[in-house]
């Protein structure tokens, strides 16, 4: 069975539907800051209950012009996660400022508890990843903000919908940076669902399989469905020959990748994050997998799992740390 991780074929089975709104929009020649731009900007602020939207190029376009406002430049420093995708920073590089890093914890996003020992006189704001769809701890991080006057920019591309206590990611900061995909509305509840089931397939196999912390009072919209798991390149070599296409977010830390090499990190400085990195694997989570997909993805992993060379190596690497 062929589990897709990509589904914009389904997405744009109907592409005459989106032709018809781009052929009439090229037609009115009502395009900057036009009359579709501004109902656009109106719902999607209402779907993410915010006051106000304005719809710029990209994602990476929202953050660097939201850091640029907040007058974030040379000499500066700005505090994120070498957890997420590399915009992130590549935001904070081009305003001249200093990225800071600080390690994620075991949701992925920034570790709340380590920030404040990453502040310096430079530091002029915090910039929060929502990463995999799942928010940062915005109550601690606007209460440790509040206490030494920084700004926060949240880095909600992933999060379209995410809410921690019902309050919406994007409206805790000064400013929220959204890439627009595909969670929306039923798009969303069908995505939870699906990762629902994953949650409970795998319960009973905490030996292999770490299911992230679900907090009771956070709503993730699962971007990318993601788990920390044992023999993680076996296993995805393994679901890749059963036509599975799971993948991995992300195999590189940022502050270890060439880019990033005049901040001065090595490996070892950010332990959460380099181990993450080796060990996670994404599962294919969208709203267009049928039940029995899922189905497949999940008796594919038991499988791997139950085969004896596996469950050798793993007692070989448990006996060799003891």
């Amino acid at each position: 069975m062929n589990v897709p991780y990509s589904y914009l074929d389904e997405q744009f089975a109907q592409i005459d539907n989106y032709l018809e709104d781009v052929r009439k929009l090229v037609q009115s020649g009502d395009f900057t800051l036009g009359k579709a731009v501004t109902e656009f900007e109106e719902r999607f602020a209402k779907l993410c209950g915010l006051p106000y939207a304005i719809g710029v190029g990209s994602g990476t376009d929202a953050l660097i012009l939201s850091l640029k406002i907040l007058g974030i430049g040379p000499g500066d420093e700005v505090i994120t996660t070498p957890n997420t995708f590399i915009s992130t920073v590549g935001a904070i590089a081009m305003t001249g400022a200093r990225p800071v890093f600080v390690d994620n914890n075991q949701e992925y996003t920034i570790d709340a508890e380590r920030i404040e020992q990453a502040i310096t006189p430079k530091t002029k704001a915090i910039l929060p990843v929502h990463l995999t769809g799942c928010p940062a701890d915005m109550p601690q991080i606007m209460d440790i903000a509040r206490r030494h006057e920084l700004l926060v920019v949240e880095d909600a591309a992933q999060a379209i919908l995410a809410k921690i206590d019902g309050k919406h990611v994007g409206s805790w900061g000064e400013t929220a940076c959204f890439s627009l995909v595909h969670e929306v509305g039923s798009i969303t509840r069908q995505r939870i669902a699906n990762a629902k089931r994953y949650d409970e397939a795998f319960q009973d196999l905490k030996e292999y399989i770490t299911v992230p912390l679900r907090r009771p009072n956070v709503q993730q919209v699962y971007h990318t469905y993601v788990l920390r798991v044992k023999n993680r390149d076996a296993l995805l070599a393994y679901l890749l020959e059963r036509e599975i296409k799971a993948k991995v977010h992300y195999p590189v830390p940022v502050h270890l990748q060439k880019a990033a090499l005049y901040l001065g990190h090595k490996k070892g400085d950010f332990p959460v994050c380099e181990q993450d990195c080796a060990t996670i694997i994404s599962l294919p989570v969208h709203q267009h997998l049928t039940s029995e997909q899922v189905s497949y993805v999940i008796e594919s992993i038991r499988e791997f799992y139950s085969r004896r060379d596996i469950r050798r190596a793993q007692d070989e690497a448990s006996h060799t740390r003891r």
